[in-house]
This record gives structure tokens, C-alpha cells and sequence, in this order.
């Protein structure tokens, strides 16, 4: 956490502004700020919370049911996880960039018997989009 500048006298009071990737109680949209008022020691004084503390990214399993999270580290800011998708589900990207899981484009079988479906969300394409081949006959 970085303090406002500025030296403080006793009684007054510094306020601490968390990181990015950091807030107060460890959740994604929890407070990234604390204050301590400064004692006649020439110290701060103690207060609750006193420290940021690293997100955990994963706690809301964004992922789903449908995969794994993985935090990308300590400090790491938004969205600071990444997911591994179970067989029959991709990764797909949020409005605000985080990720998720969800079913393959090509589950269910949408090309019918003897096609073969390709996902074309993972060549390039855009979300929701496949392509089919066939044999012939």
C-alpha cells in the first residue's frame, strides 16, 4: 500500500491506498483503503483493516463449475486468474476480460451424422461461430 504525503503530526490521521491486485479483505470489489491515526510515539496507531492484502481472484470461482482457476499470482490486477476448461467447454472472454467456461461451440453434434464440426471461435473466428465439412453422399 502506498500512504498519502505528507508528514502527520499526533492525532491526525494518514490513509493507505491498496495496490492494484490488493484490497483490504482480499475480495475483488472489497475496500483499497484504510486510515491510522498517528500516536504520540511518533507511531500509527492500530486499525481495522491495517494492511491490503492480495485478491484472490479464483474465490468467486469465475470459471464455473465447468473448469479450473488458477490465480495468476501475488499482486497480479484484473482480472489475475486464468481457466482451464473441462472436455466440451472453451474459454471465453467476458465484457470486461475476464474469463470463463463455457460449452464448446460444436457441442451437440450440430453438424448431424458423418460431419465434423469445427470451432472456429479457436482459428479466429468470432464467439459462437463453427463450420461444418462433410463426406460425400
Amino acid at each position: 500500500s502506498t500512504a498519502a504525503s505528507g508528514e502527520k503530526s499526533f492525532t491526525e490521521v494518514a490513509e493507505w491506498t491498496c495496490k492494484p491486485g490488493y484490497s483490504t479483505n482480499g475480495k475483488i470489489k472489497g475496500p483499497t483503503s484504510f486510515k491510522k491515526q498517528c500516536e504520540a510515539s511518533g507511531s500509527f496507531g492500530k486499525a481495522s483493516p491495517s494492511d491490503c492484502v492480495d485478491i484472490d481472484f479464483c474465490g468467486d470461482s469465475p470459471c464455473t463449475r465447468n473448469g479450473i482457476c488458477s490465480d495468476a499470482g501475488v499482486g497480479v490486477p484484473f482480472p489475475g486468474y486464468t481457466c482451464s476448461c473441462h472436455e466440451g467447454f472453451e474459454v471465453k472472454k467476458n465484457a470486461d476480460g475476464s474469463e470463463k467456461c463455457s460449452a464448446d461451440d460444436c457441442a451437440g453434434s450440430p453438424c448431424g451424422d458423418g460431419g465434423t464440426c469445427t470451432d472456429l471461435s479457436k482459428v479466429g473466428g468470432a464467439d459462437g461461430s463453427w463450420g461444418c465439412e462433410c463426406q460425400d453422399g
